[in-house]
């Protein structure tokens, strides 16, 4: 990768972390004005119950039976949506749990990639100073081999020149 590409890949990835950082701090704000809303009306709608036992005689404040059996099926209709909107609620506080899971696995793998990318790199860069250094050992060795051959055909001219002269000492 050039250099050019690999900030263009950070940028990509500093945008794409960044809108989705927005996106979850709105619709963390919109969940919050939700529930503030929602617990209003809950609050706001509790107040008023029936106090009469009886099922032939008018409930307490002027309410006939019908009346009353009305109230008591719309208080568990209240009631039962009351339920399924807190699991709703409970699912959209799981559900911002999950976004903001996300976005931090997401930041922390473009860390993670430019961390294996600076790896990558320092390993190139150790590998072209290794093939160097090879090379000049290299040329070393083949030096050292010449040198030891002139070496030892100069120590075999030394010893034939000495078994000569001891050979001719002798004749």
């Amino acid at each position: 990768m050039t250099s050019e590409e690999v900030k263009l890949k950070k940028n990509i990835q500093s945008a794409k972390s960044s809108k989705l950082q927005e996106v979850s701090l709105d619709f963390k704000r919109k969940q919050r004005s939700y529930l503030n809303k929602l617990q209003k009306n809950t609050s706001s709608s509790i107040g008023w119950t029936e106090d009469s036992d009886s099922d032939t005689e008018p409930a307490g404040v002027g309410f006939t039976i019908v009346q009353t059996h009305v109230v008591t099926e719309m208080e568990e209709e209240v009631a039962k949506r009351d339920r399924e909107i807190k699991q709703i609620v409970k699912s959209i506080e799981d559900l911002s749990s999950i976004v903001h899971d996300i976005s931090t696995l997401v930041i922390k793998q473009g860390t993670l990639m430019d961390q294996i990318e600076y790896n990558l790199d320092q390993t190139e860069d150790a590998l072209t100073g290794a093939v160097v250094e090879l090379k000049e050992t290299n040329e070393l060795q083949k030096g050292y081999r010449n040198r030891l051959c002139i070496l030892l055909v100069l120590v075999v001219l030394v010893i034939t020149m000495v078994f000569v002269a001891i050979i001719k000492a002798f004749i």
